[in-house]
């Protein structure tokens, strides 16, 4: 069977950046004002089954990035209102005035949990020029920083490393990519000769996404990966067509996903989410492809995206999806439902033994009944139409269609 992105909730009015599980909930940061018709300035929260909206008023660009820090979160980006400035601390409630002020608050790029440090990038140059740690008191610059800004940030075998548009570090060529010794900032194999914007590290190496076309002296187009010692490509890379680009990295159980908009590699073409196995390359179809997939993250056991498409009309999205869209063995071979249509009781035959959970999805994604399962649920309260019924165990789960007959 073919997993499928299903759309979570209706729309935001403008685009949604980042996702950050914290405390068991899915936190959302961005540019929108509203979302599902409610008003929420920024931000808003998802635990599994329904959204909650953040009223407090938050000016400037919105979030760019979210991290936790010493048991709590905090959010980067473009905020200015009433003394919230670059970062933003949660305060149960609200967002409040983050401990550290920058003088650019329309970049806050990237932060990172790290050493017992919270590292801050992006494109001010004050409290310290594009990047600076935060200890929980105060701030400090790390080395001579850099020329130009941060874009992300990754911890691989143990060392930070820091991405983006820079090229020096006091006297120290980088180019655009650069790793922590402790004292200073140092280059990484030769570095890459356009912007390096995403880092994560997958299956063993360091994995880096951008406009780049060499890293080091390795011809790679905007993928590569790091061993520690050197540079190599990416199973023929990403190209992309004209208005594509790489948005996003994001390891999951499933595989390392890569989110943008227009990107070829291997036999895909034109996608807006990919799947790398560590060898080979594969479409994660289901969302339209004039969306721009700018985050991924993986909660509760299911993959989330967030899209966003330009022009007039509705701009930001959710999807879900239970299997990361791969073509997977069907989980429960023996499985039955019936009758379907069904007026009321929706009959299964074959459920597998143990506990098992179910819940009921409609055409949208949003998710209208929960519980457990046995042989027989009563759908008698849905409204006529399409659905889709999910059953899960601890070891496997699958969908299966069914109409609820007028």
């Amino acid at each position: 069977m073919q997993a499928q992105w299903m759309q979570v909730g209706d729309s935001a009015n403008s685009n949604i950046n980042v996702m950050k599980e914290y405390n068991g909930t899915l936190y959302f940061g961005g540019n929108m004002t509203r979302f599902n018709g409610q008003q929420t300035y920024g931000s808003m929260t998802y635990n599994g089954t329904t959204f909650g909206y953040h009223s407090t008023l938050i000016g400037g660009n919105g979030f760019s990035c979210l991290e936790e820090y010493n048991g709590n979160l905090y959010g980067g980006g473009g905020m200015a209102q009433s003394g919230l400035s670059g970062t933003v601390l949660w305060g149960g409630g609200s967002w409040q005035a983050g401990p550290i002020a920058t003088n650019n608050v329309v970049n806050v790029n990237a932060m990172l949990a790290w050493n017992d440090q919270l590292i801050i990038g992006g494109g001010f140059t004050t409290p310290a020029p594009f990047i600076m740690q935060y200890n929980g008191t105060t701030s400090s610059v790390m080395g001579a920083g850099f020329d130009a800004g941060v874009l992300a940030l990754a911890t691989y075998d143990g060392d930070l490393y820091a991405a983006g548009s820079f090229t020096l570090s006091g006297s120290t060529v980088l180019d655009k990519i650069a790793k922590w010794n402790g004292s200073a900032w140092v280059n990484v194999g030769g570095g890459m000769n356009n912007n390096c914007s995403e880092l994560v590290a997958y299956n063993g190496q360091l994995y880096a996404s951008g406009s780049f076309t060499m890293a080091g002296s390795v011809s790679t187009s905007r993928i590569a990966r790091w061993n520690g010692t050197t540079w190599s490509a990416v199973a023929g890379g990403i190209t992309t067509a004209l208005g594509g680009y790489v948005s996003t990295l994001q390891v999951t159980s499933a595989g390392l996903l890569v989110g943008g908009k227009g990107m070829n590699a291997g036999t895909v073409t034109d996608a807006n989410v990919l799947l790398f196995n560590g060898t080979s390359w594969s479409a994660v179809p289901g969302i339209p492809t004039n969306e721009t997939v700018l985050d991924i993250e993986e909660y509760q056991g299911l993959v989330y995206a967030v899209g966003y498409r330009g022009g007039l009309g509705p701009a930001g999205h959710v999807y879900k999806n239970s299997a990361v869209g791969f073509e997977e063995l069907d989980a429960f071979p023996a499985l039955l439902i019936y009758p379907n249509p069904t007026n009321d009781l929706l009959q299964l035959q074959g459920v597998p033994a143990g506990q098992v959970r179910y819940e009921v999805l409609d055409a949208t994604g949003r998710m209208c009944m929960v519980g457990s399962l046995n042989n027989t649920v009563d759908v008698s309260a849905l409204l006529p139409g399409a659905y889709q019924i999910r059953i899960t165990t601890s070891q496997a789960s699958t969908i299966r269609g069914f109409v609820r007959a007028r």
